[in-house]
């Protein structure tokens, strides 16, 4: 059977096209968890500067900053389950179930601690938002730690 030119070369950019494609494609929700982590540290700084300071402006810096973790960290929850069940990735090779229930347990902490920080600004930080915010991070740390070594030894058993 004949093909012209055109033909051939169009076949092939299409060809080229799909498989470029299918080859770069990286999840979207951990850029987001990044953001609502470092929402959730910039809380307990922000905390732990207003409880050696008392100035108000750390208590408000700290309502802001666990408000939109919590946004954002919902939607990072939304984003990662349309991307677990709605595009197939051959970047996923494994379950991470120990980090996504780290990241619900720290997120729930986590609104809790933006309706303690809705009080008045002593009593939303001291003692129970400087407790939540720290007993959050503390969470994202170990989970964090935990996938990375579990991600890093996956990995290297994977390579010959």
């Amino acid at each position: 059977m004949y093909h012209s030119q055109s033909q051939i070369g169009a076949q092939m950019a299409v060809d080229s096209f799909r498989t470029s494609a299918g080859i770069g494609r990286r999840p979207f929700y951990p850029l987001l968890m990044a953001l609502a982590a470092s929402c959730f540290l910039g809380t307990l700084a922000s905390d732990i500067a207003y409880w050696h300071t008392a100035d108000v402006l750390w208590a408000n810096f700290s309502d802001w900053l666990v408000t939109v973790g919590v946004i954002v960290g919902y939607v990072t929850v939304v984003i990662a389950l349309i991307e677990l069940f709605a595009i197939r990735s051959p970047l996923r090779r494994r379950p991470t179930w120990l980090y996504a229930a780290g990241a619900i347990v720290a997120l729930i902490l986590a609104t809790f601690n933006m309706l303690v920080h809705t009080r008045d600004a002593w009593t939303s930080v001291i003692p129970w938002g400087l407790g939540l915010s720290a007993a959050v991070v503390l969470i994202l740390l170990v989970t964090g730690w935990v996938e990375r070594q579990t991600s890093y030894s996956a990995d290297t058993e994977e390579t010959p």
